[in-house]
């Protein structure tokens, strides 16, 4: 029994599904995406935009995966540019000796989230536009308003390993997609 869901969602044409060559027998590869395509190896769940937004539908599935797949144990995060090599399944061994629910990468750049609110104000002006400079101003004030460290540290999130029937994980990931909405 498939056991562990790879997935990724592509909306707003930022990026093409490309073709996995890894495989195994605990694994499904699963693309939440607008549009039709077909890709070896891949299911295609074909789905609309969320409040008509390609980045957050993108987000929504990628943080609240616990709502979407209810057969699975596990799953796993990509970006939709991410080709999957043969390790990608070794961050299991910390979750499944149960002393973890979920494995994040550290951030290799950025290690404030006050740095990177003003990387994505410059990223908006260049055309990359994940959100509004007041809508992330506002957000960034709040966080300053509640006492949130400048160099509190921050996670990649290209890749993210985790338990789905964990509640309390669950719980957070809620309140992080809360967050993005």
């Amino acid at each position: 029994m498939k056991d562990i869901v790879i997935f990724t969602a592509i909306f707003g044409k930022i990026d093409r599904l490309p073709k996995q060559h890894f495989s195994h027998p605990r694994v499904d590869f699963v693309c939440f995406t607008e549009d039709d395509i077909n890709v070896e190896g891949w299911k295609i769940r074909k789905c609309p935009l969320w409040n008509n937004d390609p980045i957050k539908t993108s987000k929504m599935y990628k943080i609240i995966p616990h709502t979407f797949f209810k057969d699975y144990k596990y799953c796993i995060w990509i970006d939709g540019h991410v080709v999957v090599e043969n390790t990608i399944l070794d961050p299991f061994k910390y979750i499944d000796n149960e002393k973890y629910d979920a494995v994040f990468l550290e951030h290799n750049e950025v290690n404030s989230l006050y740095g990177e609110a003003e990387h994505l104000i410059q990223l908006w002006h260049k055309g990359n536009r994940k959100d509004t400079p007041a809508n992330i101003r506002s957000h960034i004030q709040k966080y300053k308003d509640e006492g949130y460290p400048s160099d509190n540290g921050l996670i990649e999130t290209t890749v993210i390993w985790r338990k789905l029937d964990n509640e309390k994980l669950n719980e957070v990931m809620d309140l992080w997609w809360a967050e993005v909405m």
